[in-house]
């Protein structure tokens, strides 16, 4: 038999108060009361899921940001600025993310692009720490496939510090228009003067890996269900990558799409840095519009981690919409 309780529900609570209030004035408060420093860093910067059975993995390389005029440089300013600011962009200091796709095919495992490295900038350079924490190691990359020849998107080809290749075991594949540009000895001289960098960037981390180049001119399948199409116009031999696995379709852009309501809603737009304009425009179009008729799953290089999203129609315009995160792999 339980034995009933002498005190009531409310003067049992009362009494806890008036204890509590008696250790505090007593001076023998277990509260915690000591401050903590501040967080500042997020989670690991990757994102799994599959496509088929074809296993991606988003690596992030950070974030950087850039100002309104590389978003639509044939346009007016205020144009454009108003805009971004309906949209919540600070068009001053737009964010561009960097997500690189990791490709595992069961047999192969493929880099999209080996990212700004750590002389990019100080809020890059992250992919070797994600790409670790998320399970895999820069020597057990086969294959690089490499979209164009900027900064954030080739300036961790080379470790100059162990005076190697990051990715010692990797053979690397470009459009062949990119390499001979990019490699050429007058390539500076045929950008504009505030570009050159870019040119001696490429050169600095092109050349290291020329025996192990292998170039392309067209569609190609370079691993089991992995393509390479030219996306030109960003560069003079800009590429994308398609995925094919049991019926399913993932299409990675590179800089082919660059801002998530300007490249669909305004694909007349040109970025300041797309070296063919006109061409970017049609490219832009193009797969926009394959996107949305294939409906294929689409991860673009420079939208908000992860960058993956789908294309939808709306009323001959394009509509970028975000994939919902999805936990299981």
């Amino acid at each position: 038999m339980v034995a009933s309780c002498p005190f009531s529900r409310r003067e049992l609570l009362g009494g806890i108060t008036i204890a509590a209030v008696t250790n505090v004035v007593a001076g023998e408060s277990h509260e915690a009361t000591a401050a903590t420093g501040l967080q500042t860093s997020q989670m690991p910067g990757f994102y799994r899921f599959r496509v088929g059975e074809i296993e991606i993995t988003v690596i992030s390389d950070g974030v950087f940001t850039v100002p309104v005029d590389l978003s639509a440089s044939n346009m007016p300013k205020h144009e454009v600025t108003d805009y971004l600011n309906a949209l919540y962009y600070n068009p001053e200091a737009q964010i561009r993310h960097m997500n690189f796709a990791l490709i595992n095919t069961g047999d192969k495992l493929l880099l999209v692009d080996p990212g700004g490295g750590p002389d990019f900038r100080a809020t890059a350079g992250k992919l070797l720490d994600n790409m670790r924490a998320s399970g895999y190691a820069p020597d057990q990359v086969d294959k690089i496939i490499i979209t164009h020849a900027h900064p954030d998107h080739i300036w961790g080809l080379m470790d100059f510090f162990e005076a190697r290749p990051t990715f010692a075991n990797a053979s690397y594949y470009l459009h062949e228009a990119e390499w001979s540009f990019w490699t050429a000895a007058d390539a500076a001289s045929r950008l504009p003067a505030s570009l050159e960098s870019f040119a001696v960037g490429a050169a600095r981390h092109l050349s290291p890996v020329a025996e192990r180049v292998i170039t392309i001119g067209k569609e190609q399948e370079i691993a089991s269900g992995v393509f390479v199409l030219p996306t030109i116009g960003h560069t003079v031999g800009h590429s994308s990558v398609v995925v094919r696995s049991n019926g399913q379709q993932l299409l990675i852009t590179g800089d082919a799409l660059y801002h998530p309501y300007i490249s669909f809603e305004h694909p007349e737009w040109t970025p300041l840095l797309d070296m063919l304009p006109e061409a970017g425009v049609l490219t832009r179009k193009r797969i926009a519009s394959m996107a949305a008729a294939e409906r294929m799953l689409v991860l673009a290089f420079h939208f908000p981690f992860p960058g993956l999203g789908r294309v939808a129609n709306r009323g001959g315009r394009h509509q970028w919409i975000p994939a919902n995160w999805e936990w299981k792999v």
